[in-house]
């Protein structure tokens, strides 16, 4: 994969992120969304260094939004 792959998912991860956030939410729904979309992001991220020993999770997650 390429940065530019990278970069596409961190984008759509974002995404998702800033939607648990919306004020169209409960609390109780927005906190659950929020703590999906960071495990999904955290174990794309531990996919992603498997493929890639160079690939840096911290700064990967902090595109992510988290």
């Amino acid at each position: 994969m390429t940065r530019k792959d990278y970069e596409l998912i961190a984008a759509a991860i974002k995404g998702e992120l800033d939607n648990s956030t919306a004020d169209k939410f409960g609390d109780d729904v927005q906190r659950a969304h929020y703590w999906a979309v960071d495990a999904v992001a955290k174990r794309i991220s531990n996919g992603l260094a498997t493929d890639n020993p160079r690939f840096d999770r911290a700064i990967f997650l902090r595109a992510c939004g988290f």
